[in-house]
């Protein structure tokens, strides 16, 4: 929201809230953003309740962000336990016996400690518990998160598990007369995620980061990693952030400017909770998750000069009912290398080509895609290479699997101009089926105008046979941990290409998917 003002004694003065509460929002481009303009932070006003989760799964959850962890007994072939650790004061002995309480309303069966020291545990190897935990709140202090089950909840079933997740891991603070609430979580995302529940209940979060260090203690070396700091005071007024509605008026303290040398990414997913780790967002999109239907559809053009090398990684979890019609071409000159990383797991249906046109000598151009349909889902991607001069060399590798009614498609084109001499390219694309009635499709295209290019293509479909799911059941999983490990074998080439931590978003993203195919 652009708020033009005069320049006073060197500082703007503000605007009024009744000016600023009347003023229509729109969109303008980053560059032209001034200190003392105001960003508007929507909250999510949708929500669809869940009977899966009462009040003491929600308290249980909230507790886990806090205090729990799950870990898995080697000794025990890998038997997992869950935990929560609780401090020696009486607030804690209480909750710790509040919540051993609520695992046993929950038909679970646990059982609490108390150390030499004092403090308080909480212990159990109830399946349902764990899974209850681990499906809605992910596991490790960095990979935390909500699920978008959770996320989606009413804001007054939220507040429940918001509510005690502060009791856990909260701190209160009496500034004049007021409560300054706090907390801080190692999870980037959940930060972001725990910020938006607050939204949605009418209460604006500041969010901070402190970095991480280096310490020493006894004698070993330790890194902190950024700790993410949620607060806001309760009962709080109008102050510098108004609020209209659903709608927070949050003004621009400072901006700055860096330049960048490093990794591109993209982002298409159904909330704005994405996140980067080391590289740049250059197309960050959301859409509404509950109308009947969205579309997205995307321009994205790259531009890779003489030994330049671009990277461009898409992240696609739409929720289902978004249309997902992207464009996306690039041009490679010479000695230059372009790389597209395209991972698709949502929306309804996907189309998607992402192509590069190769225009100088020794160009090289590769695309790499996984797709990945589910019920009533339609995956129709693949990538396009335009071979135009000398020596230039290409690879296509796409991977799908689907289950229930969903469908993949692939079409790829690779084209070799009449001035394209000693060209090379390798299409390689797998399909994997997961039961009788899914569907897999394969459309290759090859145009070639010189006799000289050396082109290859190998496509191969299969699908999840008894005898594979026999030999792994036999060595102690299920059948739907053993459906999983397939799958996720077979796109494991391709993740791997991924940086570490959406390599390991993607897996967790695919089993959730793959989670309930069996039958």
């Amino acid at each position: 929201m652009l708020v033009k003002r005069k320049a006073r004694f060197s500082w703007k003065p503000e605007v009024s809230t009744k000016a600023l509460l009347n003023a229509e929002p729109e969109f303008i481009k980053a560059e032209d953003l001034e200190v003392g303009d105001f960003i508007v932070y929507v909250a999510p006003t949708s929500s669809k309740d869940n009977q899966e989760f009462d009040e003491a799964a929600l308290k249980i959850l909230g507790l886990y962000l806090a205090e729990g962890s799950v870990t898995s007994n080697k000794a025990l072939r890998g038997i997992k336990s869950i935990s929560f650790s609780f401090g020696k004061s009486k607030k804690e002995k209480k909750l710790a016996i509040g919540l051993n309480s609520l695992i046993h309303k929950k038909g679970w069966k646990s059982s609490i400690f108390k150390s030499k020291g004092g403090y308080y545990t909480v212990s159990s190897y109830a399946k349902g518990l764990i899974s209850l935990c681990e499906d809605n709140c992910g596991k490790g202090a960095r990979s935390k998160l909500l699920s978008s089950k959770v996320m989606e909840l009413p804001p007054e079933r939220q507040k429940v598990l918001l509510d005690a997740y502060w009791d856990g891991d909260g701190s209160v603070y009496i500034r004049n007369g007021k409560r300054l609430m706090r907390a801080s979580t190692a999870s980037r995302l959940l930060a972001y995620q725990l910020q938006e529940v607050l939204a949605r209940n009418g209460i604006f979060a500041n969010l901070n980061v402190r970095p991480g260090s280096e310490d020493i203690i006894l004698g070993r070396k330790i890194k902190r990693g950024d700790q993410y700091i949620i607060e806001y005071t309760e009962e709080r007024g109008m102050g510098e952030v108004r609020r209209k509605g659903n709608q927070f008026l949050v003004p621009i303290k400072q901006i700055k400017r860096h330049s960048f040398n490093g990794l591109v990414y993209n982002f298409s997913v159904e909330k704005d909770e994405s996140y980067l780790v080391k590289g740049f967002a250059v197309h960050n999109c959301t859409a509404p998750i509950y109308i009947s239907s969205s579309l997205h559809s995307a321009v994205v053009e790259l531009i890779a000069h003489k030994d330049a090398h671009i990277r461009y990684v898409t992240i696609q979890n739409w929720s289902k009912n978004v249309y997902n019609l992207v464009t996306q071409r690039a041009f490679a000159y010479e000695n230059a290398y372009v790389e597209w990383i395209d991972g698709n797991i949502g929306s309804k249906i996907n189309m998607k080509y992402p192509s590069v046109y190769l225009k100088g000598e020794g160009a090289k151009g590769e695309i790499l895609s996984i797709a990945v349909a589910g019920d009533k889902q339609v995956q129709d991607s693949g990538g396009k290479v335009l071979h135009l001069a000398s020596n230039t060399t290409s690879k296509i590798i796409s991977k799908s699997v689907s289950k229930g009614t969903g469908i993949t498609t692939y079409r790829g084109l690779v084209y070799v101009g009449k001035d394209a001499a000693n060209v090379k390219s390798a299409v390689r694309c797998d399909a994997l089926l997961l039961d009788e009635i899914s569907k897999t499709n394969t459309y290759p295209y090859m145009e070639l105008h010189r006799e000289d290019a050396h082109i290859t293509h190998e496509a191969t479909v299969g699908k999840i046979g008894e005898e594979e799911l026999f030999y792994l059941m036999s060595r102690g999983l299920s059948e739907e941990e053993a459906m999983t490990t397939i799958v996720l074998g077979f796109i494991d080439p391709l993740a791997k290409a991924l940086p570490l931590e959406y390599s390991i978003e993607l897996k967790r993203l695919i089993k959730l998917d793959t989670s309930n195919s069996i039958g």
